[in-house]
């Protein structure tokens, strides 16, 4: 009786279950079919005597992770967890923790539906009650991407909340690149349960690159990007941790600011041009950037990384056409470094650049600067083989400008003669040697610096032959700046010229002297002496020698004289220089800036255009003007000026004076006007018929007027000169022979 009250008052609570799941369970719910249906988030009463296995089911709507929770467990019992789909797919198994400890599992469900819990005691049993409860986090917006095929979708930039809560969880996300550069992402603010387990992909899903991060660690992880595609980023937990479901940080993006990456091989190395500025990164742990360039002649490599980051050193190399090594350097942590090659061979040659093996890596960007240097001429010559000629007398310049430089130089002498070889212009803080060897390479002379600006090699009486000469340090240090090489005759120094006057005027005379001759100084113009004076008429170089103990330098350095221009002066006076008395003289020059005026009677004036009232007789004579120029330059000019006397012509009762000279006429004859006042005059040659042969006019108004006529060509014959002026006529008879 008493079993029967416990089964109906069983059925009955079991009836009265509200919809929103039970709060007991109810036997039998030993298989799937059985299962008990509960709700999220409702804790519900169960036990497992011996044999018993209880079965569940809830119902799911949105994708995240279930976690079941079995608490409260008897002393007497340890208790496992399963959770199967609605296809009885197991999704996740949690072994017991030990007899009376609470167990938990969970799974990651992602299709809405029906998922089962199923609880079993591991080989014990207990008739007492524990506590089961099934809830739902769905606080990663994330979940469900465990797969290539499921991986979200992300752009160049984005900041995620993603969650890794769950054994079995993986997140896959997947990226568009549309162009070069390196692929990054980093786990941020990660709990302290797990550490993260990063890879990245290509489109193909092969494994690009990897890394993982110890608990709470953040992780980093990045890969250059050539070709433009899908790839994918996988964050999952490292495997030697637990997972949380707190949420923490991903961020993803593409870097392009370093328009040179992809170049990470001698057949991608990009090629560039001398002395073209660069900005590249080492943003990548494999990153190493190959650069080429084209060598067309001889010379000078030089490499020079600066404002390098601080979190990494450059390691740089220098690679010939065959891809041998010929140089490397490295340089510290935000260090910049240097490095230089000569390079002799025609060709391209190739520049690495990557980090020190132990440094980090940064995205910040730094200068390269390659450069081929080929102003040193005489490179490459470091061998006696390659021993460059030089001529004696003529200095050369070259450059001690790389660690394993050296110079080698060959000169001939033709006839016997004492030498001195001498290296001017020496670099600071470059000490250096020269060597001098004969023509089987035996040394017979050298010479040291020690920081000097210049050293020479002892004089030498050299027989004909061939001589070399060796050029190197004898100190670490080397210089860009050239010194000078000379292999000079053994002669005196040339003196040195200056004058007084660099520029004269024409028939100036000028003052030269010599300097630094101890000797006999012996001009161009065969004078001696250290001062001498010429007087050039035109432009003219003048050079000097320095005559000592019998050796004879060589030709002073030029010193030019040029000569000033001269002005052109002209002089000129109205009327042709013919006055009377009584009338205006008009002067004019040209050609000057200023003008000096000198004529009879000490006249002066330093007018350009100076007049003469009332002229005078005594005025007559040459009237000379001294022009001077810009350049203090002077020309003179000059003038006649004659003044007549009016002398037995007197006007008469008409106001009109006439005279013809002479008369009769063979030639020509002049006529002489005076008038009683000034006017305009005109003059005619008239026949005795009235008919004009000649005529002058004079537009000036002046009591005085001259005019000639020519009557070589009329015949013989009477003529009449007729002149009219102020409106009256006068008139005189000519006889024409």
């Amino acid at each position: 009786m008493n079993r029967l009250f416990t089964l109906l008052v069983g059925l009955v609570s079991l009836a009265f279950q509200p919809s929103w799941g039970q709060t007991t369970e109810t036997e039998p719910n030993n298989s799937f079919t059985q299962a008990n249906s509960i709700a999220l988030d409702k804790e519900i009463q169960a036990s497992l005597p011996s044999g018993d296995i209880d079965y569940f089911k809830v119902t799911i709507s949105t994708p995240g992770v279930l976690n079941v929770a079995v608490e409260k467990v008897p002393k007497d019992i340890n208790i496992a967890i399963e959770i199967f789909n609605a296809s009885t797919v197991r999704l996740a198994s949690e072994g017991s923790r030990g007899y009376g400890f609470s167990s938990y599992a969970d799974a990651q469900v992602c299709a809405p539906g029906t998922y089962y819990v199923v609880v079993v005691g591991n080989y014990s049993s207990s008739k007492e009650t524990f506590t089961l409860k099934a809830t739902l986090d769905v606080t990663d917006v994330y979940e469900c991407n465990n797969t290539f095929q499921t991986a979200t979708t992300v752009k160049n930039g984005d900041k995620l909340r993603i969650a890794l809560n769950d054994a079995e969880d993986v997140d896959y996300f997947k990226i568009d690149i549309k162009k070069p550069g390196i692929l990054y992402a980093a786990t941020e603010n990660i709990p302290t349960e797990f550490g993260t387990y990063l890879q990245i992909y290509n489109s193909a899903t092969q494994s690009l690159e990897q890394w993982s991060s110890g608990n709470g660690a953040n992780g980093y992880i990045d890969y250059p990007i050539c070709d433009p595609g899908i790839y994918y980023v996988v964050v999952a937990r490292n495997n030697y941790t637990t997972y949380s479901p707190k949420l923490f940080d991903f961020r993803i993006g593409i870097d392009t600011s370093d328009v040179y990456e992809c170049n990470n091989a001698f057949t991608t190395a990009k090629e560039i041009k001398s002395g073209q500025k660069l900005k590249i990164q080492m943003a990548d742990e494999d990153d190493a950037d190959y650069f080429k360039i084209n060598v067309t002649k001889p010379g000078l490599l030089y490499v020079a990384a600066e404002n390098i980051p601080k979190e990494f050193g450059v390691y740089m190399q220098i690679f010939d056409p065959a891809n041998r090594e010929i140089r490397r350097t490295s340089g510290n942590s935000g260090q910049n470094a240097y490095m230089d090659k000569s390079v002799c061979g025609i060709g391209t040659y190739y520049v690495v650049i990557s980090r020190n093996n132990y440094t980090n890596y940064s995205y910040d960007l730094f200068d390269l600067v390659v450069l081929h240097d080929t102003t040193d001429a005489y490179e490459c010559n470091n061998t006696f083989t390659e021993a460059k000629s030089i001529s004696i007398a003529k200095p050369i310049k070259a450059t001690l400008a790389d660690a394993d430089d050296v110079d080698f130089f060959k000169f001939t002498v033709d006839t016997r003669t004492t030498l001195i070889v001498k290296m001017l212009d020496i670099p600071a803080q470059v000490s250096s040697t020269v060597r001098i060897y004969n023509a089987s390479q035996n040394q017979i002379l050298q010479a040291f610096s020690n920081n000097e600006k210049s050293l020479v090699v002892n004089r030498n009486a050299y027989d004909p032959g061939v001589y070399y000469i060796r050029v190197d340090r004898n100190s670490n240090a080397y210089s860009y700046n050239p010194y000078t090489l000379e292999v000079a005759r053994d002669t005196v120094l040339p003196p040195k010229l200056s004058a007084n006057l660099l520029s004269i005027c024409p028939g100036g005379e000028v003052s030269l002297t010599a300097s630094e001759c101890t000797g006999t100084v012996r001009w161009s113009t065969s004078q001696t002496g250290l001062t001498i004076s010429v007087k050039p008429t035109a432009a003219t170089s003048y050079t000097a020698v320095c005559e000592d103990g019998g050796r004879v330098s060589l030709p002073s350095t030029p010193l030019t004289i040029s000569i000033k221009p001269v002005p052109v002066a002209t002089a000129s006076a109205s009327s042709n220089g013919n006055y009377y008395e009584t009338q205006t003289i008009q002067l004019s020059a040209t050609g000057g800036g200023t003008y000096l005026w000198q004529g009879p009677n000490n006249y002066s004036s330093s007018a350009q255009n100076p007049s003469i009232a009332n002229a005078k007789a005594g005025m007559s004579g040459d009237y000379v003007v001294k022009v001077t120029n810009t350049e203090s330059c002077t020309a003179s000019a000059s003038v006649k000026v004659t003044v007549s006397l009016i002398t037995g012509i007197e006007p008469n009762a008409d106001g009109i004076g006439l005279t013809v000279s002479p008369n009769p006429i063979s030639e020509e004859c002049t006529v002489k006007l005076v008038l009683d006042k000034p006017a305009p005059a005109m003059v005619r040659l008239l026949s005795t018929a009235g008919k004009e042969v000649r005529q002058w006019e004079s537009n000036k108004t002046t009591r005085f007027h001259e005019a000639t006529f020519r009557l070589a060509d009329l015949p013989a014959g009477l003529y009449i000169i007729q002149v009219k002026a102020n409106d009256k006529t006068a008139s005189e008879k000519v006889l024409k022979n």
